[in-house]
């Protein structure tokens, strides 16, 4: 991610600059606006775990912290220039900026720490489905193709350091990791089915055929892409994330 650094996207961001389509566009800027409201609660509670981590843990812990303030500085590149066609942010970016400040001020480190686990199994999952999809992508911009790749790559690189901070502290069951994962999912969905749409009504210049019509076509790709049969694997026994690929125990 320091690639990124001193960059600034220079493509123009109005139209449909990712596979063609103005639904699939939405996804992604959709992501991109939420990225760093995630990545901040995730530092913070990292950070927070860091007094309570026994010493091996914490060089993984700082990088992780350090990778995912890289990444958040990138996409705020990203999405300043997508908020100069969009006017302002999804309503729905709000919601969830405030849901995650009210976990951070009232949950104890343990709860905080398993969402945080819940949350990187999430971006894990998808970042296996998209890294596997990737040669098939077509980008109107090298920085949002070079962007989404390199973060997709860290993600799984570093997708069991807060599990493992989490496990060192706390009990992490697998009904704790289902009441964790639980309203990661549920947030999700709101945030997305509500983001999404927002977007996409902006992109096709808030006429309604050709936003239906849109909307079709990203209902469709979302059913074939989306890997949620891998997402309940959370609440699995025994698992690990070193386990997403399907590694052997």
């Amino acid at each position: 991610m320091k690639r990124f650094s001193g960059r600034k996207p220079a493509e123009e961001f109005s139209g449909a600059w990712f596979n063609g389509s103005l639904a699939a566009t939405s996804v992604l800027e959709a992501v991109s606006l939420v990225t760093p409201v995630i990545e901040g609660f995730l530092i913070r509670t990292v950070s927070d775990g860091l007094d309570a981590a026994p010493f091996p843990f914490r060089a993984s812990c700082l990088g992780f912290m350090k990778e995912e303030a890289l990444h958040s500085c990138a996409h705020r590149k990203l999405n300043s220039r997508l908020l100069e066609h969009l006017g302002e942010e999804p309503p729905a970016l709000a919601r969830v900026e405030h849901l995650l400040d009210l976990a951070r001020k009232r949950l104890p480190l343990s709860s905080r720490l398993a969402i945080a686990s819940a949350l990187e199994h999430f971006t894990a999952v998808f970042s296996l489905a998209y890294a596997a999809s990737e040669s098939e992508m077509e980008f109107g911009s090298d920085f949002a193709r070079e962007l989404f790749s390199v973060h997709a790559q860290d993600e799984l690189t570093h997708r069991a350091v807060v599990f493992n901070l989490w496990q060192e502290i706390s009990c992490c069951s697998a009904p704790m990791r289902l009441f964790a994962l639980l309203p990661v999912l549920l947030a999700a969905g709101i945030y997305f089915q509500s983001a999404v749409p927002w977007i996409l009504f902006r992109k096709a210049e808030r006429k309604v055929g050709k936003f239906l019509a849109e909307l079709g076509n990203l209902r469709r790709d979302a059913t074939g892409f989306a890997p949620f049969g891998k997402i309940f694997h959370f609440a699995g026994k025994n698992f690990h994330p070193d386990h997403l690929r399907g590694e052997p125990r």
